[in-house]
């Protein structure tokens, strides 16, 4: 947009001193009074008293209408004198004297352009808006006034976007546009207000516009992100909303299913819709039947926080006695009772259209994730857990989501950006304290589950060092030291 808005064209003209006598003989004979106030008027001008000069010329014209030459000069005295107000800041004398001009001459599009500026000076954009449109008709090719509209547009655009009215700033945003359709800032400002309007679609459009102008317009690149995830998030969440199932769960797992107390049993149906999505996916299916097949019952717990594969191991003894009195015992083997927690938060989370999509698809994954860790307890010879467990459950249960939804597994760089996220997430809070390794990924295996893109974060250390330099990160001292090999 071209720097011209408060550029004001300084009309230089050459008067005519004195008017020759024997110029119009028959003019003189019969009004030399006129004749005499326009000398005396020219005389004023040259000398730049314009007011003076203007009385003189009006005076001329009321004894001879016919004078051209005082109709002229009188046009000039009044652009001169407008534009020493408009210079002195005195704009409104500058522009009763542009409309005082216009009176004269309607036809000079220069004149229109800086009573336009007056206007905008004292803040009557509507008549500044018009006064510039009017100097275009007359002058198609006046860049000065081109300009000058699309920043009067823009700049209604950003006072009705303030003010809530996004119609109207709409309208202006594109009416800027015809003006100065290479405008990056109208685009951006555009986008905004579709934002605002809930229009993403209309926003994105708009963002690439001015980046297509100006690829490095950061604010317009960093706003397209956005809209971009907020597009894929409604996506998403329609998607959510339209699940149904391929086929329900079995009648024996709905009957592992417990209430813990407190909890509300509208909340059954819920977890029942998702483990028949759980059981459409070929390792929800798996994981489901490993359950089924050990008898793990599926606890609703109140809120969020009790969410866990809990594990209990009690010793199995065998005790001598001798007529009743017991004499010794020894250790047979173990009993495991193990059980699925799952809070009732994570389950009305995943059919509420009011979160996300991101944290509907979370609430789902929970779910798969602690089927995940159950699994592992029930073929496992140890009780234990560890950072790569946590990381590598997570990925099951985000790759299971991704098919559930959205019909296919996760890319690459989807698995590699969740396996980061992961990772930050487990080392701020609790699970930072447990070990970095347990054989979680040959005991998941042996149920037929495979990890998705298992290299990307096998090695927990080395995905540590992606994402130890980021902010959110929590570094921890078990990790540091394998970094650094002490």
């Amino acid at each position: 947009m071209l720097n011209s808005k408060n550029k004001i064209f300084i009309l230089l003209f050459t008067f005519l001193v004195i008017i020759n006598p024997l110029y119009d003989t028959s003019a003189f004979s019969k009004t030399p009074d006129a004749i005499y106030y326009y000398n005396t008027g020219v005389n004023f001008q040259n000398k730049g008293r314009n007011e003076l000069a203007i009385k003189n010329y009006k005076q001329a014209l009321v004894l001879n209408p016919k004078l051209s030459n005082a109709r002229n000069n009188l046009l000039y005295a009044y652009i001169s004198l407008a534009t020493k107000y408009y210079q002195n800041k005195q704009y409104t004398l500058a522009i009763q004297n542009f409309k005082n001009a216009l009176n004269i001459n309607s036809r000079m599009p220069e004149i229109y352009y800086n009573l336009g500026l007056a206007y905008d000076n004292v803040g009557q954009t509507e008549q500044a808006i018009k006064s510039y449109e009017k100097a275009l008709k007359i002058n198609p090719s006046f860049d000065s006034a081109r300009n000058n509209l699309s920043v009067e547009y823009f700049n209604s655009g950003i006072k009705y976007c303030n003010n809530g009215m996004y119609d109207q700033a709409v309208r202006c945003y594109k009416k800027g546009l015809e003006y100065d359709p290479k405008d990056a800032k109208i685009y951006y400002n555009l986008g905004v207000t579709y934002n605002l309007m809930g229009q993403n679609e209309e926003a994105i459009l708009n963002y690439n516009k001015a980046l297509k102008i100006d690829p490095k317009f950061a604010d317009a690149g960093n706003n397209l992100k956005v809209s971009i995830e907020k597009k894929e998030d409604r996506e998403l969440s329609r998607k959510i909303d339209n699940l149904s199932p391929v086929q329900k769960a079995p009648p024996e797992i709905y009957n592992l299913v417990r209430l813990d107390r407190g909890v509300n049993y509208a909340v059954l149906d819920k977890l029942y819709e998702i483990l028949d999505l759980i059981w459409s996916d070929p390792d929800g299916q798996k994981l489901l039947s490993i359950i089924k097949n050990h008898n793990i019952p599926v606890i609703i717990t109140q809120g969020s926080e009790n969410t866990n594969a809990k594990i209990s191991v009690t010793n199995k003894k065998n005790v001598i006695t001798y007529a009743g009195i017991p004499l010794f015992s020894y250790k047979t083997g173990q009993n495991k009772e193990i059980s699925v927690n799952i809070g009732e938060s994570h389950i009305l989370a995943f059919k509420n259209p009011a979160l996300t999509s991101n944290k509907r698809i979370y609430s789902l994954h929970v779910v798969i994730h602690e089927l995940c860790h159950a699994v592992k307890n029930s073929v496992s010879k140890t009780s234990d857990n560890a950072l790569n467990e946590e990381i590598t459950a997570s990925m099951i249960g985000y790759n299971a989501a991704s098919r559930i939804i959205r019909g296919k597994d996760l890319s690459e760089n989807e698995a590699r950006k969740y396996a980061e996220g992961c990772m930050q997430v487990v080392l701020n809070d609790e699970h930072r304290f447990l070990p970095v390794y347990n054989n979680f990924v040959g005991d998941i295996q042996k149920s037929g589950i495979n990890p998705p893109y298992l290299y990307l974060y096998q090695n927990v250390v080395q995905l540590y060092k992606s994402v130890r330099d980021d902010p959110q990160t929590q570094r921890v001292d078990t990790l540091e030291r394998m970094i650094s090999g002490k």
